[in-house]
């Protein structure tokens, strides 16, 4: 080999050397973060990388329910990192979303076991704006567990960034859905519905004679969606017909009473402000099933919240009467801002 060819591999070496220290220099850098990061706060960390040409103020000065596809998220904890492509994100909440600090809903390609929460493919990364201790979220899930052992959703609390940006802490939990671990729904007509009188969307819903905004939340089948939602809605309303005639026997066979106890001491002993307003969850598994409560979802009125009631009614926390006047709102909460059904 002549001597120019030396050294012209002598440089290429030399090159690919220093391009390699580089990459070495960059991870240990970001590694160094990551432990700052984990020491400074004790949670897991959890970053996502926008897909090209997608910046986070688009995604938050947009409509919520706009779904951006193609990001990438790394969850470090401790020593370990795990890597997922293909991610969706959007925005979700109703107030919150409107808040500085917003709420995120992440879809994986495939279910994943989030820090240990068992396998699921959505999940909702929380900021309960309202709730300045921010501990609202676990505390109703801890009770929740203790009323019902089987209660499916859990929440773990995360140092959240996107494009390297830090959000802040974040309580990721499940979404609610049809699922195996979560609401096991088989049938043509199963179906997961949400009483909604405050943010029921412009379409989609079903008003019951009751007063009562009904929101498909998720469906065994989607082309289903709107004969399963009108199917849940006429048992709905057996159901407000049961209470209005003081027909026991009528309610036991429409609707799963333990569920709905369960339901009325959890709301009525945290104090639980969207009680029978909104994020007020049922499902039904076909024509042949009753209703079923739960689970319950969304806890920043929970326990006294002040700060949840600031401009709207501070008397009782929750109603105690059921269905047919559960509905209290007033001009000042934004609701009964509709008076028909579009099904």
């Amino acid at each position: 080999m002549k001597v120019k060819d030396k050294r012209f591999f002598a440089w290429i070496l030399l090159i690919i050397s220093l391009i390699a220290c580089f990459v070495v220099l960059i991870v240990t850098v970001e590694m160094k973060v990551f432990e700052k990061v984990d020491k400074l706060t004790g949670m897991p960390r959890v970053d996502v990388t926008l897909a090209d040409g997608l910046f986070l103020e688009e995604i938050n000065k947009n409509s919520k329910d706009i779904k951006y596809k193609g990001n990438k998220m790394v969850i470090t904890e401790g020593d370990e990192a795990v890597f997922y492509d293909d991610v969706e994100i959007k925005g979700r909440g109703n107030i919150s979303w409107f808040e500085e600090k917003k709420p995120y809903r992440i879809k994986f390609k495939r279910k994943i076991n989030l820090l240990g929460m068992g396998k699921f493919k959505k999940w909702a990364f929380l900021t309960y704006s309202l709730d300045d201790g921010l501990l609202r979220g676990d505390l109703g899930y801890y009770f929740a567990r203790i009323i019902d052992e089987e209660y499916p959703l859990r929440g773990e609390f995360v140092h959240f960034f996107i494009n390297n940006e830090d959000l802040g802490v974040y309580y990721v939990s499940p979404v609610i859905d049809i699922g195996k671990k979560m609401i096991d729904l088989r049938d043509n007509l199963g179906i997961i519905v949400e009483l909604d009188n405050a943010w029921y969307p412009d379409d989609g819903y079903y008003r019951t004679k009751g007063g009562n905004y009904l929101v498909a939340k998720d469906v065994v089948f989607e082309e289903n969606e709107e004969v399963a939602l009108k199917e849940f809605s006429k048992s709905f309303e057996i159901f407000e017909d049961s209470i209005i005639r003081k027909d026991f026997e009528l309610m036991k066979n429409t609707i799963d009473v333990d569920s709905l106890v369960d339901y009325y001491l959890f709301s009525e002993f945290l104090q639980n402000y969207d009680a029978y307003l909104t994020s007020f969850y049922f499902y039904k598994d076909g024509k042949n099933d009753k209703i079923h409560v739960g689970p319950v979802w969304d806890f920043d009125g929970i326990a006294g919240n002040k700060q949840w009631r600031e401009g709207r009614d501070e008397g009782k926390a929750s109603p105690t009467v059921m269905v047919t006047k559960w509905r209290l709102q007033d001009s000042k909460s934004g609701c009964d801002k509709k008076n028909d059904s579009t099904l």
